[in-house]
């Protein structure tokens, strides 16, 4: 919970004005997707973060990190996981940063 709190401390410095709607704009939007092997079902969160199996957008920020760690359910590795949801993503790669999926 503290890392939540802190998480959303940050957000709330860098100008992140929370709503109820869940997808509105952000300025900022920092999400605890994984911590370890951990497993938790808590009702605020969940870790891993389920989304992490369905959204592009987290799954290839999460493989770029340590794109060999292992899903704590899943048993998958990031990378694989990354892989799967590429074809669906609708990002926009930054020029300036390189990335590439093992």
């Amino acid at each position: 919970m503290e890392i939540r709190t802190q998480l959303r401390k940050i957000e709330h410095e860098l100008g992140r004005i929370r709503t109820e709607d869940r997808n509105a704009p952000r300025t900022m939007d920092l999400d605890l997707c994984l911590l370890g092997d951990l497993v938790l079902e808590h009702p605020d969160f969940t870790l891993p973060d389920p989304e992490l199996l369905d959204r592009p957008h987290l799954a290839i920020s999460m493989a770029a990190l340590d794109p060999d760690f292992i899903h704590p359910i899943t048993q998958e590795r990031l990378s694989d996981i990354a892989k799967r949801l590429m074809p669906t993503a609708e990002l926009t790669p930054r020029p300036d940063i390189r990335f590439t999926l093992t």
